[in-house]
């Protein structure tokens, strides 16, 4: 999840993924005690990116999940009892995904 969310804001944001709560932690101390002037540049970043960040796109994302959970209620219906594991990715401009797995 924290992946998505950071790319979603800018794909400069990706270094900051942790793989455990340890490398969190440890990022999370650094940041605040001894790179401060990164994390000031980090925020700085934010703040001019969040205007126009997908995240942030409250009406783009509202409309996004709205189609999502349409596609998964069509599925449930088509399916019946023979419910199939899928992978749906909600794509910009209705270009969504469906994977059977």
């Amino acid at each position: 999840v924290g992946l998505s969310l950071l790319s979603a804001v800018s794909s400069e944001f990706e270094s900051l993924v942790c793989s455990t709560l340890k490398e969190f932690e440890d990022l999370a101390v650094s940041l605040t005690t001894q790179n401060r002037q990164i994390l000031d540049a980090l925020t700085r970043r934010l703040r001019f990116v969040a205007p126009t960040a997908r995240l942030f796109d409250t009406a783009q994302s509202t409309m996004s999940m709205d189609r999502a959970f349409r596609l998964m209620w069509d599925l449930y219906q088509l399916d019946g009892d023979d419910q199939f594991r899928r992978h749906i990715v909600v794509g910009d401009n209705h270009h969504d995904i469906l994977d059977i797995q």
